[in-house]
């Protein structure tokens, strides 16, 4: 088994405080709704991971500005995938279900 190293215990933290961030535990998770529900064709509907306004790396040294919800979504990953593609389209997804940027 590969030892985690520095960035993946940190992304583990991360995801960690986000889901305590959101209410999110073993139970209820596989239950959340994809925040664009009903937004664009294909999505599943079901919460799969946390989309990020910004790449992982515009992040760095900032982990507390991750963990906020205006940074992050819950999304599926048919959404989570259109909005990573497009990111004029990210930008439009925040700045709607999130408003401007607080950083």
């Amino acid at each position: 088994m590969k030892k985690i190293g520095k960035i993946g215990k940190l992304n583990n933290a991360v995801v960690k405080k986000l889901r305590k961030l959101y209410g999110l535990d073993e139970i209820d998770s596989p239950n959340k709704q994809c925040e664009l529900l009903g937004i664009f064709p294909g999505c599943i509907n079901k919460f799969k991971g946390f989309a990020h306004r910004h790449s992982r790396h515009w992040y760095r040294g900032k982990p507390e500005v991750l963990i906020t919800k205006n940074q992050t979504m819950l999304l599926c990953e048919s959404c989570h995938r259109k909005i990573d593609d497009n990111l004029d389209l990210k930008e439009q997804v925040f700045l709607r279900f999130r408003g401007k940027e607080i950083v």
